[in-house]
């Protein structure tokens, strides 16, 4: 996971900075993608995951 993508809490995607417009494209992803439904466990993992993106990228 190169923590170039990760999801808000309440399911909108994030694209980190470093993840060009053309690479998103490439991969199927836009900013307006959003997860359908987040169950309570689902949501702990995603902010333990937005936080490891932080922090990735603040290096």
């Amino acid at each position: 996971d190169a923590h170039l993508i990760s999801f808000k809490g309440d399911g909108q995607i994030l694209l980190s900075s470093q993840l060009s417009e053309s690479d998103a494209v490439a991969l199927g992803v836009g900013r307006e993608m959003r997860l359908r439904q987040i169950d309570p466990e689902t949501e702990k993992r995603l902010a333990i995951h937005r936080m490891e993106t932080l922090q990735e990228h603040d290096r």
